[in-house]
């Protein structure tokens, strides 16, 4: 017990400070504090969740003693809450009866990776209306938001006659920007947790098996969300239709991951599956929001007009 708490205190400050490599200038600093996630992860599914939420606040604590309270409180929200989150529904189970050479035998199931990315999509879209009300200006939440990208000015070589600002790139993302930091924050997620699963299975120690993420079955509550999150979207006006299609584009990721399974599924039938997957990613990287919109309306269809059977709801685990 003592030293999987060593292990889980060692996984939060490593997790903290690749998190704070950014502002400490560490060379590579961007691309490690995207894999910040990964140690929370990594720590969770190999010892409970009980591990995590250790390493969670001994990864505040390392944030809160190098970056401050603001560091500590981020780190929280950021990286330890949602850690924790996944674990404790990849890890959940219940009791079911298994059919075994003709009775039925003790048995459980694990929660379904679509609910996980559902439940994730929800925490982001409720972050978003958190992070909204915060920026929001006198003239409103998007006027406040606005404001917040202004104020990250940067001035090139050329001096102030050249001065470029993130807006003039990131103008036509005003309207959706804090639901493209949700999509980014549960992509971020998501993919740690792919990785900490990877490395865990490997060496043995993964608690659950991997999921079957080629049937990826998200639950129906969360396309009701997406329905009623957009119609809300398309009829309100000012600070709540702002926050509904920011919202909209947060509970639209899990149909994300719902398509590039249906994508694989498909490429899977062709003799060059390879070669369509290489210029599918290639794609993708190339016309990365395009692409997106594609991918989650694939996704959308999948789901909702029950393209597939709906199999490898759970995954099944004798006793």
């Amino acid at each position: 017990m003592a030293k999987r708490a060593l292990i889980a205190v060692a996984a939060g400050g490593l997790s903290a400070a690749a998190w704070l490599s950014v502002t400490a200038g560490v060379p590579g600093g961007l691309l490690l504090s995207y894999f910040a996630p990964l140690p929370l992860l990594w720590v969770g599914l190999t010892a409970g969740p009980a591990a995590v939420a250790i390493a969670g606040l001994a990864g505040a604590v390392a944030a809160g003693i190098l970056g401050g309270l603001v560091a500590a409180e981020a780190f929280l929200g950021v990286h330890a809450l949602p850690a924790w989150m996944v674990v404790a529904l990849a890890l959940a189970r219940r009791p079911v009866a298994v059919a075994n050479g003709g009775t039925a035998a003790a048995g459980f199931a694990y929660l379904a990776p679509g609910i996980i990315l559902a439940c994730l999509a929800v925490a982001a879209a409720l972050g978003l209306l958190a992070l909204g009300v915060i920026q929001s200006g006198d003239d409103g939440i998007e006027a406040g938001v606005r404001a917040f990208i202004e104020g990250f000015a940067v001035t090139p070589p050329g001096g102030e006659d050249a001065e470029v600002t993130p807006l003039a790139v990131l103008a036509p993302l005003a309207p959706v920007f804090l639901g493209f930091l949700a999509m980014a924050w549960q992509m971020m997620v998501v993919i740690n947790a792919l990785l900490a699963q990877r490395l865990a299975v490997k060496a043995g120690t993964a608690i659950r098996p991997s999921p079957p993420w080629s049937a990826v079955v998200l639950p129906d509550w969360l396309s009701w969300l997406l329905a009623g999150s957009a119609a809300l979207a398309l009829i309100s006006g000012g600070d709540v239709g702002y926050l509904a299609q920011n919202a909209t584009v947060a509970l639209a990721v899990p149909y994300f991951f719902a398509g590039l399974a249906a994508v694989h599924r498909l490429a899977a039938r062709a003799s060059a599956r390879r070669l369509l997957l290489g210029v599918f990613y290639a794609l993708l990287v190339i016309m990365f929001l395009v692409m997106v919109v594609i991918v989650i309306a694939i996704g959308v269809f999948d789901q909702w007009l029950g393209a597939r059977q709906r199999d490898g709801r759970d995954l099944i685990k004798k006793e």
